[in-house]
């Protein structure tokens, strides 16, 4: 079995949060990955608490950043974060990306068969290219592409590519 960790980031959306983590509770095996929040402070936190605090049963742990992060760097925090932690793959989510029953049983197939695949650097749970080739949503396709609203990579992945090449600062058009 896979050690699988979902990190998901969120600014200052309560009505999306609670939409994506109300999906997030109908996921089929939620219960056997750690699952954080790595939050924004805002103007709106004490909101954003409240939707979490209803989702105490599939959420392992809020983190609440010191200062306001960003696009570029929160996801990088928490990715890195859940490495450290032990996961050997990591799933990153946003508070606006709703998710299917299924996504989990998804990324644990990716995430086991797809591991010592050093040419795959990442599973992405979402990709326009399907309709572009006429796949089926059942099918696994492998692309030079990449598609930042949910996607998974394994420990070895984000310490030898991406975490040192992460870009903080939009000098690369920003990390996705």
């Amino acid at each position: 079995m896979i050690n699988g960790s979902i990190v998901l980031t969120a600014h200052r959306r309560p009505t999306y949060l609670r939409e994506s983590l109300e999906s997030w509770r109908k996921v089929r095996g939620v219960e056997d990955w750690r699952f954080y929040v790595f939050l924004e402070p805002t103007d709106r936190t004490e909101k954003m608490y409240e939707v979490l605090n209803d989702f105490d049963d599939i959420i392992d742990g809020v983190v609440l950043n010191e200062e306001k992060l960003g696009v570029l760097k929160n996801p990088h925090k928490a990715m890195s974060q859940s490495f450290e932690s032990s996961a050997d793959f990591t799933v990153l989510a946003e508070e606006d990306i709703v998710v299917t029953s299924d996504v989990l049983e998804y990324f644990t197939w990716t995430a086991e068969t797809l591991r010592d695949d050093k040419k795959i650097l990442a599973a992405l749970g979402w990709s326009d290219h399907l309709y572009e080739n006429d796949a089926q949503f059942s099918e696994v396709q492998t692309l030079e592409w990449f598609n930042p609203l949910i996607w998974g990579t394994w420990r070895d992945r984000w310490d030898e590519v991406l975490s040192p090449t992460w870009d903080f600062d939009y000098s690369w058009d920003g990390w996705d």
